[in-house]
């Protein structure tokens, strides 16, 4: 029994995590940094990535040639296809 509690003391955060630390429902805002650390055995904590993440998206977008307004104020589109 003292070492199941001594297991459940010990947490060990990735490199590139944080851990969150959760007591019955009670999320603490301090977070454990990457390592080995000794918490308390009725915590529970979730391992959350912080790396940077890119993400990288591409259009499609027709080219249009603006030639001016019109007497309404609109502009006068010229085009519309690629």
């Amino acid at each position: 029994m003292v070492f199941i509690v001594i297991l459940k003391s010990i947490t060990i955060i990735p490199a590139g995590h944080a851990g969150l630390k959760d007591f019955f429902g009670n999320v603490s805002d301090r977070t454990l940094p990457a390592g080995m650390h000794l918490v308390n055995p009725l915590l529970k904590i979730h391992k959350i990535t912080i790396r940077t993440q890119e993400v990288t998206e591409e259009a499609n977008v027709p080219s249009v040639v603006v030639i001016g307004s019109g007497k309404d104020g609109l502009p006068l589109i010229l085009g519309g296809q690629n």
